[in-house]
């Protein structure tokens, strides 16, 4: 069963237990705005509540994933105050945090360019697939600014401090190969299969217990943040809260009679 809601700059698709939101701006290359913000907020707000998605898929429309934010409406360059643009600015990391914060698997099926704000949207999905032809980069110090939605933050915790200031610095746009060495690319597929190889993930991943991922998800990202004991005692009480659940029994009992088990997430 299929549902499908369009907001105005998204398109928020519902099938078979998976997510798929679509940036539907193609005539700028789904460039970003303000109002493109907040329906990004709604609908990550919306994916996360609904119990009925498992994995949530980000794409683009068009040509391209997403290239930033739009400079040419004139949104961002309305006169502001450094006050003004700093209290903007992190209104524009709350909507990226809030995404990162899904207790749901997120993915993001990358095609044509992911450069700015298409890449730190990137960033904040676990899995990232990309087709052959993308490029991906952060080129905001061409415009005398810097990637203000976490590009400074995320990335070197992927890739390191020195290999980020270099994209930093030049404004270099990766061809997706080069990307997925470094680290920021999980998989790279051919051009026109990467929504598909997207939602062929999300079935498998789906198949999980929607509590386990949950817990798993957590564990992760809340443990960067700290040293490795400290960590580590996240890791184990989160593996303990599974314990009392119907989720776990099922695991244990379909592994002992050897079939599929049949997650309910409970």
């Amino acid at each position: 069963r299929q549902r499908q809601m369009c907001i105005r700059d998204s398109v928020y698709k519902k099938e078979a237990g998976l997510g798929i939101i679509t940036l539907n701006q193609p005539n700028v290359l789904n460039a970003l705005n303000a109002k493109a913000y907040e329906e990004l907020y709604e609908v990550a707000e919306l994916a996360d509540q609904d119990d009925g998605i498992q994995v949530l898929i980000f794409h683009g429309a068009g040509r391209g994933f997403c290239a930033g934010d739009n400079i040419t409406d004139g949104d961002l360059l309305k006169k502001r105050t450094s006050m003004g643009a700093y209290q903007y600015i992190l209104g524009l990391q709350r909507v990226f945090n809030r995404i990162e914060s899904i207790k749901k698997p997120v993915i993001a099926a990358i095609h044509g360019a992911a450069c700015g704000g298409g890449l730190e949207l990137a960033l904040v999905c676990d899995i990232r697939i990309a087709a052959e032809s993308a490029r991906l980069g952060l080129p905001e110090l061409k415009l005398g600014a810097l990637p203000c939605i976490g590009g400074t933050q995320r990335l070197p915790r992927l890739i390191g401090t020195a290999k980020t200031k270099e994209l930093l610095f030049t404004g270099k746009l990766l061809p997706a190969v080069e990307a997925e060495r470094l680290g920021i690319i999980n998989q790279v597929v051919p051009d026109g299969r990467e929504l598909e190889e997207a939602v062929s993930m999300a079935n498998v991943i789906k198949e999980r217990s929607s509590l386990a991922l949950h817990m798993a998800k957590a564990a992760v990202d809340q443990g960067r943040n700290h040293d490795l004991y400290t960590a580590l005692e996240i890791e184990a009480r989160n593996d303990a809260m599974l314990f009392d659940t119907a989720d776990f029994r099922e695991g244990m009992l379909a592994f002992s009679e050897k079939r599929p088990p049949v997650f309910r997430g409970r």
